[in-house]
């Protein structure tokens, strides 16, 4: 029963996300990596380089339909872990376990997004923040 509703849910949040991405592509046009980075110029942040648009992109593209929830068991939520669970080194330890099983689903996720999300990148990302954390290289 809890299974349904997760898929009755997912579709209804993919429903409308597809149709407020239609009614808001004549005004937001394609995303170009140019403003973001002079964004971050121009708040001071650290330099990020050209390529980073490539994974950042990707990575933030996940519209939160829940569809990759019905992939996983009743107790887990890979939705949550995609949409950004630990993505900085020192959360790192938050993640416990999740990279592994994030890559586990990857395959399966892939098949069933709608947004094209990359989840494999996603599972090593955590990875290496939890190796960084742990001191390893």
């Amino acid at each position: 029963m809890k299974r349904l509703f997760r898929q009755l849910l997912a579709r209804m949040v993919l429903g409308t996300g597809v149709i407020k991405h239609l009614l808001t592509l004549p005004f937001i046009g394609r995303r170009i990596p140019a403003p973001w980075l002079s964004r971050l110029r121009d708040e001071l942040l650290a330099p990020a380089p050209t390529e980073l648009w490539e994974y950042v992109d990707g990575t933030s593209r996940c519209i939160g339909c829940g569809l990759c929830d019905v992939m996983g068991t009743v107790e887990e939520t890979p939705s949550h872990w995609i949409m950004g669970e630990a993505r900085e080194p020192s959360t790192a330890s938050l993640a416990a376990g999740i990279p592994e099983r994030l890559q586990i689903l990857a395959e399966d996720i892939s098949r069933i997004c709608p947004a094209r999300v990359p989840v494999g990148d996603i599972a090593r990302l955590l990875s290496a923040n939890q190796r960084r954390l742990s001191g390893e290289p």
